[in-house]
Parts: structure tokens; sequence; C-alpha cells
């Protein structure tokens, strides 16, 4: 009796191993690759902030090195431009001055002034953009394509 098991073991054993592979046939995989492909040319990234090229570490040559890095946000306006400035998020378009401010307590409009009245308001906004938003969007534009070809 003993005979006959030990020359089945191998059977079994193979019977096994054919389980686990159709088991592991209907699993999904952890991991698919992209259909889409990244391309570029080093003459297309070179001037981005924080991509580095041609670099060697732990022995490996690294052709591109690009981290992960975030937006910077805005400069804040004034508290006294602030009801009357639309800031964008991104640096490609330039904030606006609105022609009147809503005051309002809670849900309640409790003013509304017009920006003919306020001529102090149209300077406060120029200087703003030349001195805050223009070197803040100069800056920041080229950190969006390095973050947009992370």
């Amino acid at each position: 009796m003993n005979a006959q098991l030990a020359e089945g073991a191998p059977l079994i054993l193979d019977l096994l191993t054919y389980i686990e592979q159709v088991e592991k046939l209907k699993s999904k995989p952890a991991f698919t690759v992209p259909t889409e492909y990244f391309a570029a040319y080093q003459h297309e990234l070179k001037g981005l902030p924080e991509l580095h090229f041609n670099l060697q570490a732990d022995g490996e040559d690294i052709w591109l090195r690009l981290p992960r890095i975030k937006e910077i946000v805005a400069p804040d306006v004034d508290e006294k431009l602030k009801p009357w400035v639309t800031l964008p998020k991104s640096p490609e378009k330039s904030p606006e001055l609105k022609l009147e401010a809503v005051t309002c307590d809670g849900k309640v409009e409790v003013a509304r002034d017009l920006l003919t009245d306020h001529p102090e308001i149209k300077a406060l906004f120029d200087w703003y953009v030349e001195n805050r938003w223009e070197p803040w969007a100069a800056a920041e534009r080229p950190r969006r394509k390095t973050i947009a070809r992370y």
C-alpha cells in the first residue's frame, strides 16, 4: 500500500501545481502596463526646474531624474485690495480687477462700492501685478511645466 502512495505522490504534486497555476490566471494582476508612453527630447526639457540629466548614482547611469514638486500658490493680495481682485490659480492667466466690490456680513450685502470712486485701488492693483504677480508667474510657469511632465 505504501508503494502505491509513493508512486502517486508525483502525480498529486503535479495536479496541485496545475490547480495553483489555474487560480493565478483567475486573479487580476497587481500592475498593468500603461498603453500610452512617455516621449520627450532633451532640448524640450532643458531649463525646467528640478530636472537633472546624465547623473551617476550607485554605479548606475541615469538619463533623467524628475522629482515630484508641488505648485506654489499665487501671492496674497492686500486686505484693502482683496474684494476688488479675482486671482486665477494658473500663472498663464492674469488677475482681474472688478468694477465693483460688494461687502457682505454673512449672507447679507452691507455695501457696494464702484471702482470709479476709488482710484487708489487701481494703483494698488497695478503695483501688485507688476511687483508680486508677474515675478511669481514668471517663476511658476516653468514649475508647472515640470509638474505636467511628472
